[in-house]
């Protein structure tokens, strides 16, 4: 028993760690404040509204006294898998289309900042720039690989900034982060033939908290013309948590354990140009996915360690935004991003996987004595991969030889995303 345990939990760990964390990686989420996303997010060269602590800290010597926004994003993902390989022990057909079950997820976010005197000003922000959920049906072909029924993490960064002018053409900053991450995924055991009994069902939970910085820069060039740089540290989690697996005496278990992952790092560089009634802004994003190379998962029941190559490239996002100044306090905002894709075919996975990605976003934004309210719209389509690697592996649990293969293609990845920030100045 005790050998048929050890199988049981290194075939798990493989499942585990075979498409790895790859909904925090490959569903980043920038969207901390409605004006930027409306934008294209490239806000990094104005970063001239509390979000300022987000996109660029060095921004927040721009704004007068305390200002308080509080904003939400919505979001509601969706992806189908077209299988293209006869399969019986998956029960897959050549064409087969399963969807992904209707779901949203809402990041809410917080700023203060205050201008201390003329050359300093501080700031904190709490938001989520790492989340997803996603929702396969129960009894899907791909049921049995990691994560492939339910995925959700959410993750919480507190980040208090400091921002100084030394002179009128130059704003620096630095800000310290805390971030939490919280991290569940759930998928289906095979148990084939009814031999060994019924399918089992893991679930597997975790957290962790993780330090950072991130600092900015931003040049005054002249009244119409601006750049800016911010810069994110890497975060490197140690999540600690639970592996449970129910439904079939023989696999039931539970054991603690570990999963180290290392988040990246993000600079973002950009040139903003403005001369009423326009403002137009463009950025360059590099994140570097490649210190995203491993997962290593320790369970503590086995004392077993499995470590699974992600090797993910840099990413390289360029974004492009407009505004309009209709009248008075009222503009129209208009953006689009892109995203080449950045992971390996031979890494890539089903939680989301990530292709080509486009961004197309609108939004508007008013003032209202001392508040501004800004809304935005914007939607994500990544285009079609082909999914034959390691990832869709599944093996039987009693004896750990692999039993088939999912294979196919992942397509219509996309994701509808609202915004609304509110500002309040004092």
């Amino acid at each position: 028993m005790k050998k048929f345990r050890l199988v049981v939990c290194c075939v798990l760990a493989a499942a585990l760690l075979a498409p790895g964390l790859a909904y925090s990686a490959a569903f980043s989420i920038f969207d901390q404040g409605a004006k930027a996303v409306a934008m294209g997010n490239a806000f990094v060269a104005q970063a001239d509204d509390p979000t300022a602590v987000y996109y660029n800290p060095a921004g927040l010597t721009q704004l007068e006294g305390t200002q308080i926004a509080a904003g939400v994003a919505a979001i509601w993902p969706k992806a189908e898998f077209q299988a293209s390989k006869k399969d019986a022990a998956l029960g897959t057909y050549y064409g087969q289309v399963t969807k992904t079950n209707d779901d949203e997820f809402f990041i809410p976010n917080f700023y203060l900042t205050n201008k201390y005197n003329e050359k300093v000003a501080v700031g904190l922000g709490v938001y989520s720039n790492f989340g997803l959920s996603t929702d396969w049906p129960d009894n899907w072909p791909g049921q049995y690989c990691s994560g492939a029924t339910y995925t959700r993490i959410k993750s919480y960064a507190i980040n208090p900034v400091i921002a100084y002018q030394p002179w009128k053409f130059v704003s620096i900053s630095a800000g310290f982060i805390a971030n939490y991450m919280d991290a569940q995924m759930e998928n289906n055991i095979l148990m084939p033939g009814g031999v060994f009994g019924p399918d089992g069902h893991m679930k597997v939970e975790g957290d962790d908290w993780a330090s950072g910085w991130n600092a900015g820069i931003m040049f005054y060039i002249q009244d119409e013309f601006r750049l800016g740089a911010s810069y994110r540290s890497q975060l490197c989690h140690d999540l600690v948590g639970d592996i449970t697996v129910t439904g079939n005496n023989l696999i039931n278990m539970q054991s603690g354990g570990t999963l180290d992952i290392n988040l990246p790092s993000v600079l973002q560089v950009g040139a903003s140009w403005s001369k009423a009634p326009f403002t137009v802004e463009f950025d360059y994003q590099w994140t570097k996915w490649s210190n995203y190379n491993m997962l290593q998962l320790n369970v503590d029941s086995t004392g077993a360690v499995t470590e699974i190559d992600k090797n993910w490239d840099d990413a390289h996002a360029f974004r492009l935004g407009f505004a309009y100044n209709v009248v008075k306090n009222l503009d129209l905002r208009a953006g689009l991003a892109y995203e080449p894709e950045f992971v390996p075919n031979e890494t890539l996975d089903l939680i989301v996987p990530n292709g080509d990605r486009w961004t197309w976003s609108c939004g508007f934004g008013g003032q209202y004595g001392k508040w501004v309210a800004d809304f935005a719209y914007a939607y994500l389509y990544e285009d079609e991969r082909s999914f034959d690697n390691e990832a869709g592996d599944v093996y039987n649990a009693a004896t750990g030889v692999k039993v088939g293969r999912l294979v196919g293609e992942v397509q219509e990845v996309s994701a509808h995303i609202l915004c609304l920030t509110v500002t309040r100045k004092f």
